[in-house]
C-alpha cells in the first residue's frame, strides 16, 4: 500500500487571516502543494456564506478538504485518469447553456478537477463493484421468474353470421389473402 505524506505549513493561522498576503502553501501532499491563497479564497467564500462559522473551524475542514482532494487527484495521475478541455466545455455547456462565454481559466480549471476527481471515484467504485459470474448466474437462478415474460398472442378476428363464410374466409387468408382487406369487406 503507498504510503502518503502531507505536510501542512501554519495553513490555518493564514487561513484564518483572511488580509495575509502570504503566497506560500498551505500544505503538501506528496509534493503537490496547495496554494494557501487557495486556502484562504475557501474559507473567505465560505465564512461569507455563513457569517455565525467559526473561522478556525471553517479553515480546518477546508483544508482537510482539500488534502483529501488532492490525494484523490495523485492517484487519478497515477492511472492516468484525466479530462480533456472539450469535455470541460462540453461540462461548461451543460452547466451554463450552450452560450455561456467565461473566460476565467482558474473556474476552469476547478471544474476540470472536479471532473477528475468524479471519474476517480467511479473507476474506483467500479472496480469494487464487480461480482463473479457464479454470482450472477446464482442470482438470476434465484429470481428466474422476474425475468420472464409472459407468452403474448396477437389475435385478430371477423365475425360473421354463417358458418361456410368463415370457413372462405379462413380460405383465403391461408392462401395469403390480405386480413384488413376481408375485415373490411365483410
Amino acid at each position: 500500500m503507498k504510503t502518503t505524506s502531507v505536510l501542512l505549513a501554519a495553513a490555518l493561522a493564514l487561513a484564518c487571516d483572511s488580509r495575509s498576503g502570504d503566497d506560500g502553501w498551505a500544505a503538501e501532499v506528496d509534493g503537490v502543494k496547495i496554494p494557501a491563497a487557495e486556502l484562504r479564497r475557501l474559507v473567505d467564500q465560505r465564512t461569507d456564506d455563513d457569517p455565525n462559522a467559526k473561522r478556525d473551524d471553517v479553515a480546518s475542514g477546508v483544508l482537510q478538504q482539500l488534502v483529501s482532494d488532492q490525494v484523490v487527484l495523485n492517484h487519478a495521475k497515477e492511472r492516468r485518469i484525466d479530462v480533456s478541455p472539450a469535455e470541460v466545455e462540453a461540462r461548461l455547456r451543460d452547466l451554463h447553456g450552450a452560450d455561456w462565454k467565461d473566460p476565467d481559466p482558474e473556474y476552469r480549471e476547478r471544474v476540470r478537477r472536479e471532473m477528475i476527481l468524479e471519474r476517480t471515484a467511479l473507476a474506483d467504485l467500479a472496480a469494487r463493484a464487480r461480482a463473479p459470474e457464479s454470482a450472477l448466474h446464482a442470482y438470476f437462478e434465484e429470481h428466474r421468474a422476474e425475468y420472464m415474460t409472459p407468452v403474448r398472442v396477437q389475435m385478430r378476428q371477423i365475425v360473421v353470421a354463417e358458418r361456410p363464410k368463415a370457413e372462405e374466409l379462413r380460405t383465403q387468408l391461408e392462401k395469403g389473402a390480405d386480413f384488413a382487406e376481408l375485415a373490411r369487406a365483410n
